[in-house]
């Protein structure tokens, strides 16, 4: 059965982009790219002493499990450099399981929608970008709103960025 996945990306090591690019690039292999949003500078979450985030997501068409993709996704992680630090940290690249289409998942290591998605513009912006009609199946409330529902001061996007490394495709 082919389902959507929705994954959300993010890297502040340099080169930033280049991170991202490989990433999307590797998870052709798991699925059929829906759409992929545009890319969002965002100040760090949490420890907030380190370089600013690109934030991206993207869409996949997916026969995979979501255990499976997860299991696929920390192999990318990898392949392409990332390193463990502490949480919040520094990362080359990390990709993280934002929604599953309409699935509630919570077991062991994997919780779908992912914990952080209502209070984390960096999540929410760039899925509406490809999902604009999204709601949190866990509590029902559309993205969008739960986007403008964050205070000012919890806000970390910059800016947007364009790179022809990185193309915005939307449905």
């Amino acid at each position: 059965m082919i389902e959507r996945a929705y994954l959300v990306l993010g890297s502040n090591i340099e080169d930033r982009v280049d991170y991202l690019a490989s990433a999307r690039a590797s998870l052709e292999a798991l699925g059929e790219e829906f759409g992929a949003s545009g890319l969002y500078c965002s100040g760090a979450y949490g420890y907030v002493e380190q370089p600013d985030f690109i934030n991206a997501a993207v869409a996949l068409d997916t026969e995979l499990s979501p255990w499976d993709m997860l299991s696929e996704i920390k192999e990318i992680e990898l392949k392409l450099g990332r390193k463990e630090r502490f949480r919040w940290g520094p990362r080359e690249i990390d990709i993280d399981i934002a929604l599953w289409g309409n699935r509630i998942i919570g077991s062991g290591e994997l919780i779908v929608p992912h914990e952080g998605l209502d209070m984390r513009d960096f999540f929410l912006r760039p899925l509406l970008d490809i999902a604009p009609s999204a709601v949190n199946p866990l509590s029902g409330k559309p993205l969008h709103e739960l986007l403008s529902g964050i205070p000012d001061e919890d806000r970390t996007i910059i800016s947007t960025i364009e790179d022809k490394r990185w193309p915005y495709t939307t449905i």
